[in-house]
């Protein structure tokens, strides 16, 4: 892999990651809730976790191409499956200042996908299953 290929990685993981505390606070300061770093970790995680196909790559063929065409960029399947998701545990667990929590992962995986869409490479198939553009 060349310096060229993970300095864009790099840069990459630090937009994502600013994206997360980005909706950590917006929403803190909208819904008047002060945010733990806990909850700031959360947030960071949630941005990363489309790119976690990146593991999976690599454990299947070996290498990572950095081609987003699997079900973790697919913004149709996984936003509703992490709303779903999210809620369940909300309510499961009973935590506190669950509308934070319902909204805080669909909005950083949503602000991943829109970063993914205007970065260098394949960007994101915005309706796939139903199309692969």
């Amino acid at each position: 892999m060349s310096l060229r290929i993970v300095r864009g990685l790099c840069f990459a993981v630090l937009v994502d990651l600013a994206i997360g505390l980005f909706f950590a606070l917006l929403l803190g300061k909208n819904l008047n809730h002060r945010v733990s770093f806990f909850e700031y970790g959360a947030a960071m995680f949630f941005a990363l976790l489309p790119d976690f196909d990146v593991l999976m790559q690599k454990k299947v063929t070996g290498q990572v191409t950095g081609t987003h065409k699997n079900v973790m960029h697919s913004p149709l399947i996984m936003l509703p499956l992490l709303l779903m998701i999210t809620g369940a545990v909300v309510i499961s667990f009973n935590i506190p200042n669950p509308i934070f929590w319902w909204l805080l992962g669909p909005l950083c995986v949503f602000g991943h996908y829109a970063h993914d869409t205007f970065e260098e490479g394949p960007g994101i198939a915005w309706f796939a299953p139903f199309s692969h553009r």
